[in-house]
């Protein structure tokens, strides 16, 4: 059995990129039927091809707000079998609680950018830690930041505007 997805997703690098990844693999069987890049677009391709899911993204056109969110919530009224994935790239509880507040049955809150595992790096890094970074999530985008200490040998500390900007460190 196939499953035939509509994706929906502003970024054309990310929306052609998920595309391949859902229709490349091996051992699925999952059709993209067609692919938009706003809310307008979505609605008018769950009605034509009438997929089994839409996997959207949280923020597009027209107004870069809640249209993923608004789209789950209408496709839970016009189209109560039709599941929803929505991705976001922010990590903020209140979108997916949003998402599951009228059950979390064919619903789903995935983000696009898990993150930086600080194990993991450590992990790569030969001594553990590396020094210098340190991690930081901000609104839901994982960010690597510097702490005071110089990130290696032969470089100083460059100040620039504001103590909480990022420092940036130049060569000797």
């Amino acid at each position: 059995m196939t499953i035939r997805v509509v994706l929906a997703e502003d970024n054309l690098l990310v929306r052609e990129g998920v595309r391949r990844l859902l229709e490349t693999r091996h051992e699925s069987s999952i059709e993209v039927v067609a692919a938009c890049g706003d809310l307008d677009g979505l609605l008018v391709a769950v009605d034509e091809y009438q997929p089994d899911v839409v996997v959207t993204d949280i923020r597009m056109p027209p107004t870069h707000t809640d249209e993923g969110l608004r789209a789950a919530a209408a496709l839970r009224k016009s189209h109560p079998q039709v599941g929803v994935v929505l991705l976001s790239q922010f990590d903020a509880p209140v979108y997916a609680r949003a998402l599951l507040e009228e059950g979390s049955a064919g619903r789903a809150y995935l983000l696009k950018e898990p993150g930086l595992r600080p194990r993991a790096t450590r992990r790569c890094h030969p001594r553990g830690r590396p020094r210098g970074l340190g991690h930081r999530p901000e609104g839901g985008r994982n960010a690597c930041c510097r702490t005071r200490q110089p990130i290696a040998r032969g470089y100083r500390r460059v100040r620039g505007g504001r103590h909480d900007q990022r420092s940036t460190y130049a060569a000797r």
